[in-house]
């Protein structure tokens, strides 16, 4: 039971560390619109 628990946090943790870059990628592209709409519109 305690081996397949471990199993399953390590693949978390895969998990998280592949969806990083894409999270802030993201995260990112939304920022630089949110500044460029404001940019725009003040």
């Amino acid at each position: 039971m305690d081996e397949s628990k471990g199993l399953i946090d390590e693949l978390c943790q895969l998990c998280r560390l592949q969806a990083a870059p894409q999270v802030i990628e993201s995260a990112q592209i939304h920022f630089d619109h949110t500044v460029s709409g404001y940019r725009w519109s003040a």
